[in-house]
């Protein structure tokens, strides 16, 4: 059975919505998950905050959003267990989605008079871009690091790009040169820092009216917020711990398991593992979220932020994506 693709493995979350985000384009009309401007001062559409990643406008918009979700999710579930996960996509479609509203009501009062915009936005490609944004945020950080251990052994090296030429500037975050930070306008960035902005300015060309380039910007809005406050999202506005590791104890979901070691789903009992098990689907339990902010580092061996944590923690680690 495929278990993988491209050497990343199935996760729950990551399965089961795009396999829901399937059922609903298939099935389900648009309307009653689009976002208009209007759902955020609405109290009966208030809901549409939060449903409208579910849907899509055309086979191709849900295909080019399962694509571009499977990898990203995946290393976030993997980075945050599998239910906290869920319960932050929902956290950030509604942020990204009051942001939205908000700036497009603004716009709309501005460009047309204070007249309602007729725009409706739905997708998941929000989604993508908070969780991306997150992403380069955190490799960003670990560039950081260790740009200044190599400045620290090296005081030669050229560190900084100091030419006006913004498209060269550009180019050198996709070539191969020492080149680790970039001046524009008389601000440094490295490289990942732009990445967010340069995906939005692509996607927003070669999609030229199909993609919402404010719904995108939102997104990008709410991934710097949240890796800015990973503790308050995942401590204060998501589910406490101990209830989801309560929920996750009962036996028709996660089961009894030895509770002491951050693994995965081989070692629950319940009737949902069991069936995962058997669809070589990954699950992530509360216990393997080591409850503190990763944000210098990203998860490319499961078990190395837990084991820093906890000493009682004797398993081996494995690469992301191995067997």
């Amino acid at each position: 059975m495929l278990s993988k693709i491209g050497g990343i493995r199935f996760t729950a979350i990551t399965s089961g919505l795009i396999i829901f985000l399937w059922i609903v384009f298939l099935f389900m009309p648009i309307a009653p998950f689009s976002l208009n401007e209007e759902d955020l001062f609405d109290l009966k559409k208030f809901g549409h905050l939060s449903l409208y990643p579910l849907q899509h406008a055309s086979i191709l918009h849900i295909l080019f959003n399962s694509i571009a979700l499977f990898s990203l999710l995946s290393l976030f579930e993997r980075e945050k267990g599998t239910i906290r996960t869920g319960v932050l996509l929902n956290l950030f479609a509604v942020i990204a989605g009051i942001f939205y509203c908000l700036l497009e009501r603004s716009f709309s009062f501005i460009i047309h008079r204070g007249e309602s915009s007729t725009v409706q936005v739905v997708g998941s490609s929000g989604w993508w871009f908070t969780l991306f944004t997150w992403y380069c945020c955190t490799q960003s950080a670990n560039f950081n690091e260790t740009n200044s251990s190599a400045i620290s052994s090296d005081e030669d090296v050229e560190t900084t790009a100091t030419t006006n030429n913004i498209l060269y500037n550009i180019r050198n975050i996709f070539n191969g040169n020492n080149v680790t930070t970039i001046t524009i306008f008389g601000r440094s960035f490295n490289r990942f820092q732009l990445l967010p902005f340069l995906m939005l300015f692509f996607i927003s060309v070669i999609f030229f009216g199909q993609a919402s380039f404010l719904g995108h910007l939102c997104g990008i809005i709410t991934g710097y917020l949240y890796y800015n406050g990973q503790n308050f999202f995942d401590h204060k506005l998501c589910i406490p711990s101990k209830l989801i590791s309560k929920f996750e104890s009962l036996g028709f979901w996660y089961g009894s398991s030895d509770m002491s070691s951050p693994t995965t789903s081989s070692n629950g009992n319940g009737y949902l593992l069991i069936f995962l098990k058997k669809l070589s689907i990954e699950y992530f339990p509360e216990h393997y979220y080591n409850g503190e902010s990763t944000a210098s580092v990203l998860p490319t061996v499961q078990p190395s932020i837990a084991n820093a944590q906890n000493e009682n923690f004797t398993s081996s680690g494995r690469v992301l994506g191995s067997n």
